[in-house]
């Protein structure tokens, strides 16, 4: 049996009758465990997501394809992609946001959000990230794609870190606590509006206002407004009187120390 057959009987796709394969290794948080594409005619597997026991199985494969010469191994893009990978993941704002929250967030989550990192600094550069997006989405559904969403217009690092700094202040806090407010902002966040400093009131009343429209085009019946420190709570409850004068809507606001939720449920 030769190096592909192996790979195929140990990952069950014998289904795949293809011969010129390109095998890539990689080890990252985006890819999925394996990834068999006839189209371009790829096999990837990602060493991360292996159990003990299949990565042993794996390196016990390509040690006997390399000595027995058998077979090329074409991973350098893929270490290429791991190297740039582990850079970026190095940097010490990636680190001090994936530290901080570690034991903080659910493992997936802080999975995704580690990948998410990655998405960003490439965003950054310039490059296409349309394929990070979407096998961030595949891997961790729609929760994914919202921590994603979140973390490359910087909400993690400029809210939502805040936003357990303050809440752990109080002398009863407790992570669960935290939490309940950190899903609502996670599974809600494309009908969300989350309050800064450098924002006016006019700024956040339009804000808000914006928001309400997209929860009405896709007949969402609720918007949030988020908001951490006292000028940001004053600034989110003026705003929100003046609203009832103008729109109809049932407010739900929640406010501990000096963070504010309000659920604006739209009729």
């Amino acid at each position: 049996m030769g190096f592909f057959d192996k790979l195929k009987s140990l990952f069950n796709v014998n289904k795949v009758e293809i011969r010129l394969f390109e095998v890539h290794i990689n080890s990252n948080n985006v890819s999925k465990k394996i990834e068999c594409n006839e189209g371009n005619k790829t096999l990837n597997i990602n060493l991360q997501e292996l159990e003990s026991g299949e990565r042993k199985k794996v390196k016990q494969i390509i040690n006997s394809a390399v000595k027995d010469e058998d077979c090329l191994l074409l991973e350098d893009k893929s270490k290429k992609i791991i190297d740039d990978f582990k850079l970026k993941d190095k940097k010490s704002e990636n680190q001090e946001i994936l530290n901080y929250l570690k034991d903080k967030i659910p493992p997936d989550d802080h999975k995704a959000l580690r990948a998410s990192l990655y998405l960003r600094e490439k965003f950054r550069e310039g490059g296409d990230v349309s394929h990070l997006k979407r096998d961030i989405m595949e891997k961790y559904g729609e929760r994914g794609k919202n921590i994603s969403n979140l973390c490359t217009a910087g909400y993690f690092e400029n809210w939502i870190i805040p936003l357990y700094g303050e809440m752990s202040k109080e002398p009863d806090f407790t992570l669960d606590e935290f939490l309940k407010v950190y899903n609502i902002v996670i599974k809600e966040a494309a009908f969300s509006v989350f309050v800064h400093r450098e924002m006016s009131g006019g700024e956040v009343k339009k804000a808000i206002l914006g928001k309400i429209e997209t929860s009405e085009k896709y007949n969402i019946k609720f918007t949030n407004i988020h908001g951490i420190g006292k000028s940001n709570v004053k600034k989110i409850r003026n705003v929100i009187m003046e609203l009832e004068t103008e729109r109809d809507f049932k407010k739900r606001i929640e406010e501990k120390n000096s963070t504010i939720m309000v659920r604006l449920n739209l009729t």
